[in-house]
């Protein structure tokens, strides 16, 4: 799903969801509900993901230790093209 795609089905613009993408904007509950509801994801595991995200690199996405993993998830099929 296009950076644009997601901002059409979340309501939020493209800029935000680069912001989110990039760890310059904070996954708020608000957001995790709206991210839910465009990729079938549940709305805590986004929050938890935050949480994660910002206990590892802090509230300004600078990294504070190492060894920090993304986790490994493909998304519902319906929104990979291909």
């Amino acid at each position: 799903m296009s950076r644009a795609d997601l901002a059409r089905h979340t309501g939020l613009s493209e800029k935000h969801i680069g912001q989110l993408i990039n760890g310059e904007a904070p996954i708020s509950a608000e957001t995790a509900v709206r991210l839910e509801r465009a990729t079938d994801i549940p709305a805590r595991l986004w929050t938890n993901m935050e949480q994660v995200y910002r206990s590892h690199f802090g509230p300004f996405g600078r990294i504070r230790e190492t060894g920090f993993l993304k986790p490994d998830y493909s998304p519902p099929s319906r929104y990979v093209s291909g």
